[in-house]
């Protein structure tokens, strides 16, 4: 069994999986940017999650600031070449009623 295997395994299985390093350190990039000044600590204080710990509330938040980008309903401040100073890096949320809208439906389970 072990050539057949071999040749299954070589022609018909899926690829190796491995993570990306780019796609953690622009997950971290996207976090640092809207938990920047407590915004994210301020945020969690208003929606106030029930059993929802802040980190939770950030991992789940993070692919929430994705969508709004990739939709361009929220638009990010980088400049293009990096700065000393945090506040040429940002975020601007374009349709806050949407933000406003898709996080409350986030926690309201």
């Amino acid at each position: 069994m072990g050539p057949f295997e071999a040749f299954v395994d070589r022609w018909f299985a899926p690829p190796d999986m491995h993570a990306s390093d780019m796609h953690r350190r622009h997950m971290q990039l996207v976090e640092l940017l809207w938990t920047a000044d407590d915004r994210g600590r301020e945020w969690y204080e208003i929606v106030n999650p029930k059993r929802v710990s802040y980190s939770s509330f950030v991992k789940r938040v993070n692919p929430l600031i994705c969508r709004g980008l990739e939709e361009g309903w929220i638009v990010a401040k980088i400049p293009r070449a990096p700065v000393p100073s945090d506040t040429a890096y940002g975020l601007d949320i374009v349709d806050t009623e949407r933000f406003v809208n898709e996080l409350e439906q986030l926690f309201s389970s």
